[in-house]
């Protein structure tokens, strides 16, 4: 039987979700933004309005690198996902996951070896119960191999 869950009830959310947690951000800084220029140029004082008035586009480029930033590191994560090199890992701990008791979650710790010869270790969660012992593939990035967005765990047993 595969453990993968085939109706993604895991991961599934709402679309209005990261789009109501964006705008509220934005708004929140916009706040944050209209209240320290109307403290600091309240006396429309021309050198401080002229700071603030600078000091916009700073921001949107600033906002605009962080987004291609963040889109480079998702592309790499999905290149790691489908080409990535696997390694053997065994799963050496499984505790029960203390969140909702809508679904059953557990803590699983797994250890691997990296193309370098160091050993290390993934924690993640997952909705079924593995053995301690069993062993399962992983995929992670061979230039950063500790890094926890780059590693995949194939959940079907090797």
């Amino acid at each position: 039987m595969s453990t993968i869950d085939p109706r993604r009830r895991l991961h599934r959310r709402p679309w209005f979700i990261p789009v109501l947690r964006g705008t509220l951000w934005t708004l929140a800084g916009l706040g944050a933004f209209g209240i320290a220029a109307a403290r600091t140029a309240l006396p429309f004082d021309d050198a401080a309005w002229t700071v603030w008035l600078a000091a916009i586009p700073v921001l949107l480029v600033a906002a605009v690198l962080l987004g291609r930033r963040r889109q480079a590191l998702s592309r790499r994560a999905r290149s790691v996902r489908f080409t990535g090199p696997r390694a053997p890992a065994v799963v050496t701990e499984v505790t029960r996951y203390r969140g909702d008791d809508v679904q059953r979650l557990w803590k699983v710790t797994l250890r691997f070896e990296d193309s370098q010869g160091t050993q290390r270790w993934h924690r993640c969660v997952h909705h079924r119960r593995p053995a301690v012992g069993s062993r399962h593939w992983i995929r992670y990035d061979p230039q950063r191999p500790g890094r926890k967005s780059t590693l995949f765990v194939d959940w079907q047993q090797r």
